[in-house]
């Protein structure tokens, strides 16, 4: 489509893997309209990059991957950014998004069994995809000490945060929605196929994973876990509440659950360092499990990421 309008650029810089990727949406968004030109590069991009004669037209950049130190000065620019865990936790407290009570924990300190539940998850402050969580009954935390945690434990060399326990059903289950620029790119379902082992002893805590359905990849991911699509309208809905705790990270893969007594949704994490593009990734679970093609179909990703950045670029580009 002709467009009269005035030149914007976009450059987006993105992971090798994703490259091929958003060239096909670059030349969407110059099908629907050739006032934007589409700058696509891998590793690393700065506007001096660009060539002079584009020097005066306005610039919207987008990093889904590490951004530069020292941030461009030259037209909008958006990043993702990995945030702490209770950084985080603090945004969606402010932007009034339910996700489960989270506070910093010392061995010792008294918890509250009727204000924190029954259970409760202590983890460690660095880890990912749920490496080192425990679940354990509230009252058994003043039994715990740190001569008890096993020496190769995650849990004995790092700070640790403790967190209210969402019960999700007898099997665990959450949702991960791909969220770009605050619309689902991707939405699937995880629900862990072995049932939920509530600890009977101290003794069975530190070997007990049952309860989370984002494990460890190994031999057993792809047997203890059910990938699928979903189409859930009401978790769709919240995403796009959730994205706008953090509208400047362009890039989001948000862990959503189920209070399943309640059916209340609670955001469960915010993946916002850029390694989420799941359509290119072919060695995680979602890809092996899922598809790649029947992840693009679902909403069409390619062609909503291009009808998405579009005007994006005519609202922010400066």
């Amino acid at each position: 489509m002709k467009n009269m309008a005035q030149e914007k650029i976009l450059a987006i810089c993105i992971r090798d893997e994703s490259y091929e990727d958003f060239i096909s949406i670059g030349k969407r968004i110059h099908r629907m309209d050739n006032s934007i030109i589409v700058n696509i590069s891998n590793g690393a991009f700065h506007p001096d990059q660009l060539p002079m004669r584009f020097n005066h037209l306005p610039l919207l950049t987008l990093y889904l991957v590490n951004p530069p130190v020292i941030m461009p000065a030259r037209g909008c620019t958006l990043c993702v950014k990995d945030i702490g865990k209770l950084e985080e936790y603090k945004n969606f407290v402010a932007a009034g998004i339910p996700i489960p009570k989270v506070k910093p924990y010392s061995i010792g300190d008294t918890v509250e069994q009727s204000e924190w539940g029954d259970y409760v998850v202590l983890k460690p402050v660095h880890s990912s995809i749920g490496i080192g969580n425990i679940l354990v009954h509230t009252s058994w935390l003043k039994e715990i000490e740190h001569n008890r945690i096993p020496p190769d434990h995650p849990l004995a060399s790092s700070p640790y945060l403790l967190q209210q326990f969402i019960d999700t059903g007898p099997n665990a289950l959450s949702y991960r929605i791909l969220s770009f620029l605050g619309r689902p790119l991707m939405c699937v379902s995880f629900r862990r196929t072995r049932p939920i082992k509530y600890p009977e002893s101290l003794d069975e805590i530190f070997l007990n994973d049952s309860f989370t359905s984002n494990f460890t990849q190994g031999e057993t991911t792809y047997i203890e876990r059910d990938s699928k699509l979903a189409n859930d309208e009401e978790v769709i809905s919240f995403s796009r509440q959730v994205f706008n705790a953090h509208p400047d990270f362009p890039l989001q893969g948000l862990d959503i659950i189920r209070d399943t007594k309640s059916g209340k949704l609670f955001v469960l994490e915010n993946n916002s360092g850029g390694n989420v593009w799941t359509f290119s990734r072919k060695d995680t679970p979602t890809y092996q499990a899922i598809g790649r093609k029947a992840l693009l179909t679902q909403f069409m990703a390619f062609d909503r990421a291009a009808e998405i950045l579009l005007p994006k670029t005519h609202e922010l580009a400066r």
